[in-house]
């Protein structure tokens, strides 16, 4: 009996670092596509900053970016010009200083995106 309990519990072991180290262990590969996915990410017109910002944060949850890495691909989808010329300008350091700057802005038109894959082609 006791036999039987040691194994149960040794599969459940095993299936739960299987489980993990799926959720924590990125091949380079992955890696490289959820960077291009940030990459792709744009704000577009009608959408809240915050929500825009929170969803680039998601796709960069497992990539462990420092967070100046991280607002420059924030900013960088930024397309308008001018928008994203002052987030330059303004040398925001953490993500509260660029929500806070941005939190009454509105996108007016931007041009389309350059790459047909993105996930919000055709959203302007």
């Amino acid at each position: 009996m006791a036999l039987f309990k040691h194994k149960r519990y040794q599969e459940t072991a095993d299936k739960m670092l299987s489980h993990l180290e799926k959720m924590f262990v990125m091949s380079k590969e992955s890696k490289l596509s959820m960077r291009q996915k940030l990459q792709n990410c744009v704000w577009i017109k009608g959408e809240e900053f915050s929500k825009y910002y929170n969803e680039m944060w998601q796709l960069a949850d497992n990539l462990a970016l420092a967070e100046d890495e991280f607002l420059e691909y924030v900013i960088d989808g930024i397309h308008d010009v001018n928008l994203r010329n002052l987030a330059k300008s303004r040398s925001l350091k953490t993500g509260l200083e660029l929500l806070d700057a941005f939190r009454n802005v509105e996108l007016g038109y931007v041009p389309k995106p350059k790459l047909p894959e993105d996930r919000r082609a055709g959203d302007y």
